[in-house]
């Protein structure tokens, strides 16, 4: 990461840092998320009972707490410590919180993962193709990995997909000959 990302990198955690709590409060109880967003996520992931989820850019853990309810391992992070503060606070079964930044590269073992869930995070990052071989050298060759943006398609893409409604793309990290990670990217506001 150049000097001036990990400027903004550090910027963008302060700026969650200092809102976080008010963030929460509105993430978890606003219609979009709670009618829109988090069920199309929930639906575009695997069976997770008895896996162990990644769950890229927690914020405060409300996917996380989905997920452990379902019976996943989840091991959630994001850039803001007072998001992943909030996130610990739900004290879930089966559930790790810690700080780190998608946009670098992450803490985790190869193959560690079987499934990756990235909601509401990757429209923040400038590059796409770092993070997700991150996200996919951590996760096993058949893992799932799917992501929503929130912006309309028309405005943005899963970098080369085509932009509509539902579109999905394939990306295959590196060492990832024999197995590919897919993004699926959905409508926004």
């Amino acid at each position: 990461m150049g000097s001036q990302e990990t400027q903004e990198a550090v910027g963008a955690a302060a700026v969650y840092d200092a809102m976080a709590d008010a963030y929460a409060g509105e993430a978890e109880a606003n219609a979009y998320n709670d009618l829109y967003e988090r069920p199309a996520t929930i639906a575009l992931l695997p069976p997770v009972r008895g896996r162990d989820v990644l769950d890229a850019g927690c914020g405060s853990g409300p996917l996380s707490a989905w997920l452990a309810g379902a019976g996943a391992r989840v091991t959630g992070f994001d850039a803001s410590e007072r998001m992943v503060a909030l996130a610990q606070a739900r004290r879930l079964p089966r559930a790790a919180f810690l700080v780190a930044d998608l946009a670098a590269p992450l803490p985790f073992a190869d193959d560690a993962f079987d499934v990756a869930v990235a909601s509401l995070v990757l429209h923040y990052l400038r590059d796409w193709v770092a993070p997700l071989a991150s996200c996919a050298a951590s996760c096993v060759p058949a893992a799932r990995w799917s992501a929503r943006p929130t912006t309309r398609p028309a405005t943005s893409s899963c970098r080369g997909a085509a932009a509509t409604s539902t579109s999905s793309c394939s990306t295959t990290a590196g060492r990832r000959a024999a197995g590919s990670t897919t993004c699926a990217s959905g409508g926004g506001r």
